[in-house]
């Protein structure tokens, strides 16, 4: 990030690695945003809605849910309202998180979060070879 290299590729570039996500998306730019925008501190068990739960209250979920508390968000909506996201889910291990995604379901289902990529280098590795 410090060195300029974490920037947004641009929506049609995004939209082929994530065409599931349809809104736009702003790429977050320090750490300390990256941990403001995973503050999910209002969930105390479960959020049905969002599809995150506090994993340290109620007993681990598989996806569409996700961790309140193993989750860093890198992108997220760019107008409000539309809640839209990108993150890593560390629930397979520090060093090797799932990157994943909002996916909204039709009506008022809810927000679930499907896997985007099996790790954080292969979904760079996707974005830089969208022509």
């Amino acid at each position: 990030m410090s060195n300029g290299t974490w920037i947004h590729p641009g929506h049609e570039k995004l939209q082929k690695v994530v065409p599931f996500i349809t809104d736009p998306l702003v790429f977050l730019n320090s750490y300390q945003t990256m941990l403001f925008e995973s503050s999910f501190s209002y969930v105390e068990e479960e959020d049905e809605l969002f599809f995150v739960y506090k994993g340290s209250v109620v007993e681990p979920r598989e996806l569409p849910w996700v961790d309140s508390e193993k989750i860093l968000l890198i992108a997220v909506n760019e107008n409000l309202g539309d809640d839209v996201a990108i993150g890593l889910d560390y629930r397979t291990g520090e060093n090797s998180p799932i990157v994943v995604g909002t996916h909204w379901l039709n009506g008022d289902k809810g927000c679930e979060w499907e896997i985007i990529s099996d790790s954080i280098s292969d979904f760079l590795h996707s974005l830089e070879n969208q022509t």
